[in-house]
């Protein structure tokens, strides 16, 4: 798995540019304007239940905060992935 953290960190960059990209695939998949914020965050759980790795995708739009959940780690989400997500079909990677 790809290591996140702080620039100067080994998988620092790689992780930049794999947020990057999201990000990209994000705002085409939602037809997001300039007006709309992207926050994605990878997370971790050790939790019964939950799955162990997820990617949250914020959409932080003027008229509030919309969210997504894809039980994958962020190197694997593929556009097909946020398609599904954009056309309301929440199935895709849970």
């Amino acid at each position: 798995m790809t290591a996140f953290g702080p620039p100067g960190r080994p998988g620092a960059d790689r992780s930049g540019e794999l947020v990057t990209t999201v990000k990209t695939w994000t705002r085409e998949a939602f037809r997001l304007g300039d007006d709309t914020g992207v926050f994605i965050a990878e997370l971790h759980c050790d939790e019964e239940g939950c799955p162990p790795v997820e990617t949250v995708i914020a959409l932080l739009r003027p008229e509030g905060r919309e969210e997504h959940r894809l039980h994958l780690p962020l190197e694997r989400i593929s556009p097909a992935h946020l398609w599904q997500l954009a056309a309301g079909d929440h199935g895709c990677c849970r």
